[in-house]
């Protein structure tokens, strides 16, 4: 199951709010570059950890992974 539209959305524009790269990001979670790459075009869903170590670091709500729509 991959993202939801909204999720995507918010993960690249928040990246690059805060002023990161996907592979900034991708270092500070703990996992890889191409692995952010994946969840920003809707390739892949980050597990429940994951979400939230990323949104710790973008300051957005982790269920937004999970959400419908």
């Amino acid at each position: 199951m991959n993202c939801t539209k909204g999720a995507k959305n918010a993960l690249a524009a928040r990246r690059k709010e805060k002023k990161l790269s996907q592979a900034e990001l991708a270092q500070r979670v703990g996992i890889a570059q191409r692995t952010v790459s994946a969840y920003e075009c809707g390739e892949r869903r980050p597990s429940v950890d994951v979400a939230k170590k990323m949104a710790k670091e973008l300051d957005i709500p982790w269920t937004i992974y999970f959400e419908e729509g």
